[in-house]
């Protein structure tokens, strides 16, 4: 019983110094007590109790055009080294997930920094009475992104941020088959060096009935409520209020899943249909395709979390009505792998001033086992998009080819080369060529 409270206290205050950090931006001290916390812990008596996985790895990279620009293109070599470490409980009633990423990166040219970098995520449930009736989830990620997607990926153009989440859920049942179930969550996000943050709160009902063995149907409702803060009062601001509600019929069995929903979704006074379509077929043992279709409307005010060059960005805190489409197909054999998908997106955004816009996606992954030690892998990105408020005409491609040795089950030697091309409205074309190896050691 001391034991297991001693736990708990120190697990307070590992959670309390993540708070704390969020507010002070102490992302390196934070992880190193995070780390210290959990490697004390695998050399204690209470150690069997979590599974700790850990992995060191060391990069030498190869750039024609490092900063992705049209002209002056600066070829860098680069190495990185970086320790990650993994670790998770589960018991009766706590549920822990605990992941970080610490490293150093140097560039071969003196003009451009060396830089620490690190990002890590817990991810915790609390059981009140042992089963998922009632409990207490709570979510932080520290993660570092770049403040220009368009960017590359050096310390004048990386920023940390914040994501914090926390509420109850409850699950149970009001009969045999009718099952309550609802999420309120409570949420800050924060990036380090801005005046602003985002405080985000939501929350969904659902009631489904189970109308047979492998069929389900519920109502379902979804509120999200937004504002947006900052040191000038004038700067503030209350993002419109989301609400949605739908019916949803699944089916779900071993080898065909899928789900239908339709309802009403608004901002304010702006209402539309909502609608989600999904299905998933397993054709056989190595075999199996999904696609899903979703129309609703979006309040991601400031994209978190959301920070990819090939996709719309920068939203500058318009809302929009999303209508997007994925389709996935999946190969598994004993002798190669693949994956292929393909992508939709068209934003519809309110304010009548600004372009809509499209994004369209194709990405396609193989791999070749040719030993049970040797993998080839071959992938391909293309999209097109216009690029948000601007309705900026993007094209990208990337060709990659790599190389994986395994000499064992914990140490691998990766190579691999990228041919990256940029077609963009605005100039910022440019083309790069990647080649690097990765040296990595896990356990």
């Amino acid at each position: 019983m001391k034991k297991n409270l001693c736990v708990a206290l120190v697990l307070s205050k590992l959670i309390e110094e993540v708070i704390n950090a969020l507010a002070h931006k102490r992302l390196l001290i934070t992880m190193r007590v995070v780390s210290f916390f959990f490697i004390f812990m695998a050399f204690s008596k209470i150690a069997y109790a979590f599974e700790i996985g850990h992995r060191v790895s060391l990069t030498e990279r190869y750039d024609s055009n490092l900063f992705l620009t049209e002209n002056d293109e600066k070829s860098v070599f680069s190495s990185n080294i970086e320790y990650e470490f993994q670790v998770s409980n589960e018991t009766r009633k706590l549920s822990l997930e605990f992941s970080s990423a610490l490293g150093y990166q140097y560039f071969s040219d003196n003009s451009i920094d060396s830089e620490y970098f690190g990002q890590g995520r817990i991810l915790s449930s609390y059981r009140f009475d042992g089963s998922d009736k009632f409990k207490w989830i709570l979510e932080n990620t520290l993660l570092q992104n770049e403040i220009d997607s368009d960017g590359a990926f050096v310390p004048d153009n990386l920023r940390y941020e914040n994501y914090f989440l926390t509420g109850p859920e409850f699950n149970f049942f009001l009969s045999e088959s009718l099952k309550f179930n609802s999420l309120l969550t409570y949420g800050d996000e924060r990036i380090e060096g801005e005046d602003y943050y985002i405080i985000r709160k939501k929350g969904n009902v659902s009631f489904e009935e189970k109308t047979s063995e492998n069929t389900f149907l519920s109502l379902n409702g979804e509120i999200e409520n937004a504002q947006a803060f900052d040191t000038a009062e004038s700067n503030g601001r209350d993002y419109p209020l989301h609400q949605a509600v739908y019916l949803k019929y699944a089916f779900d069995s071993g080898y065909n899943n899928y789900y239908l929903a339709f309802g009403i979704t608004s901002i304010d006074s702006t209402s539309k249909y909502y609608k989600n379509i999904f299905w998933q077929r397993r054709l056989n043992s190595y075999n199996s395709f999904s696609f899903e279709y979703l129309s609703n409307f979006n309040l991601d005010e400031n994209d978190a979390g959301f920070n990819d060059g090939d996709r719309p960005s920068d939203n500058e805190g318009l809302e929009y009505f999303e209508n997007s489409f994925v389709f996935r197909y999946d190969y598994l054999g004993s002798e190669w792998a693949s994956l292929l998908e393909l992508k939709y997106e068209d934003y519809d955004y309110l304010d009548a001033n600004v372009y809509d816009t499209q994004y369209y996606g194709v990405e396609i992954d193989v791999n070749n086992f040719i030993t049970q030690k040797i993998v080839i892998n071959y992938s391909l990105d293309l999209s097109e998009s216009d690029r948000s408020t601007t309705n900026n005409e993007q094209k990208y491609s990337l060709i990659g080819f790599g190389l994986t040795f395994r000499q064992s089950r914990n140490l691998t030697l990766e190579l691999n080369a990228e041919h990256s091309r940029r077609y963009n409205a605005k100039e910022l074309n440019f083309k790069n060529n990647a080649i690097y190896m990765t040296i990595a050691y896990s356990s």
